[in-house]
């Protein structure tokens, strides 16, 4: 059976990091059911262009953008504050994965478990 037709059974549901086109609730529930099963790095993304009003249908006036700006406080309100989660760039997540799984990070943390 295709997962869109379990999704739209409400058996099954498909959802991404991301403040275009996504609710705030699908992704606190994504980022929990992840973190549940183990992952502790986890990529918000957006593009660029919709930060600005009319550039994408997520984004479409002054209103919008507030609303999209909103999607990412929560996000980052979840990860930072109600998971303890730490912010980081692509070049500490490479190091991490070539240090590999039993190393310590410099500053003391285990790499094992970022958030």
């Amino acid at each position: 059976m295709k997962l869109g037709i379990l999704a739209r059974l409400g058996l099954f549901e498909r959802t991404t990091l991301t403040p275009e086109g996504v609710g705030v609730a699908p992704q606190r529930r994504l980022v929990r059911s992840l973190l549940r099963n183990g992952h502790r790095i986890f990529t918000l993304c957006y593009h660029s262009s919709s930060l600005a009003p009319g550039n994408t249908p997520y984004v479409r006036d002054q209103r919008d953008l507030g609303v999209f700006l909103d999607s990412i406080r929560y996000m980052l309100d979840l990860f930072l504050d109600d998971l303890g989660g730490r912010t980081t760039t692509a070049l500490e997540i490479r190091d991490l994965a070539l240090a590999g799984a039993g190393a310590w990070a410099a500053d003391g943390t285990d790499p094992r478990n970022p958030v």
